[in-house]
């Protein structure tokens, strides 16, 4: 629905005063009162301007013009008026004054908060690594954090460090850094992690995947649902043969439909070759033993594409 920016009354045929209610709307509409209409129509020549501050009216012979700032005025008559801005002088948020256009940069500030650990108030040890936090921070991202830190689960001594199980230390680093900046994370790499050749490259891929779903459950065991969409993404770009069973089983577990299909796809789209190295993998049994109902539509889905394919020849 079109919000109201605010009204503009012209009188006399010149003089024109503007009230702008919502000077930071970028669209809406702005009401035109002109007083003593049809004169005011005689005196002013078509195509000629009124000021009224930051605004412009121009009148026009046409019945309906798009408006500048996605703005529209309509008027039942031949004479339509048309604000316009100034270049000289748009209107501002006179609260904005030069930031206006400016990208936001409170994501930097806050992960400067993060790395500087000032006015840290809480301490995370995970697996043998320790995190300092900020308390209002965390729970202000997460309502599993604020109930941890400000519920009934709040520790007993706020100076204690809190143990976090199940989890590695890269994963936590990259929850921190999410809540801090709403920015998807990059992976740590270990210091002695060196460049090198394929095989290098190849196990690097595979902890790379393995970070990203263990990334996944920890956004989902804190309920941060963007990031959790962020993983989501990511793993269904980055399927292939060796990670797509294991992130099928994970997508089961937390109702991840989405993800559910894009591994179903994939798995779809295979060559039988290709079909016996996910059954190979460690996931696969995983699937077999726990999933059945998943299993059942892989084999649906695989009879399926093989018969269109048949067909196809």
């Amino acid at each position: 629905m079109s919000s109201f920016s605010g009204v503009s009354v012209v009188t006399e045929g010149k003089h024109c005063t503007t009230s702008v209610v919502n000077a930071r709307t970028e669209s809406g509409y702005h009401l035109l009162v002109v007083k003593d209409y049809s004169r005011t129509v005689q005196q002013i020549p078509n195509g000629e301007m009124i000021s009224s501050g930051a605004f412009m009216w121009k009148r026009s012979r046409r019945p309906s013009l798009s408006l500048a700032s996605s703005t529209r005025l309509s008027i039942k008559s031949r004479c339509t008026f048309v604000q316009q801005k100034l270049a000289s002088s748009p209107a501002k948020d006179p609260s904005a004054g030069d930031a206006v256009g400016t990208l936001s940069d409170v994501h930097q500030h806050f992960d400067h908060l993060l790395q500087n650990k000032v006015g840290a108030d809480v301490t995370f040890e995970v697996n043998g690594q320790k995190f300092a936090a900020h308390r209002c921070v965390l729970a202000a991202r997460s309502k599993v954090f604020m109930a941890q830190l400000f519920g009934p689960m709040t520790e007993s001594n706020t100076s204690s460090v809190i143990h976090i199980k199940d989890m590695e230390a890269k994963v936590f680093a990259g929850l921190l850094k999410f809540i801090y900046t709403d920015s998807f994370p990059e992976m740590d790499k270990d210091n002695n992690m060196e460049e090198g050749g394929q095989d290098e490259e190849k196990e690097e891929e595979v902890e790379y995947v393995m970070w990203l779903q263990d990334l996944f459950v920890a956004a989902d065991r804190y309920e941060l649902q963007r990031l959790k969409l962020l993983c989501e993404g990511h793993l269904a770009e980055g399927l292939c043969v060796s990670s797509v069973a294991s992130t099928l089983a994970l997508a089961e577990q937390h109702y991840c439909h989405g993800l559910k299909e894009a591994c179903l796809k994939f798995i779809q789209d295979q060559s039988l070759p290709c079909l016996e190295k996910v059954m190979a993998t460690d996931s696969w049994e995983l699937i077999v033993t726990t999933y059945p109902s998943v299993l059942k539509e892989i084999i649906a889905k695989v009879a399926s594409s093989h018969k269109h394919k048949k067909r196809k020849q």
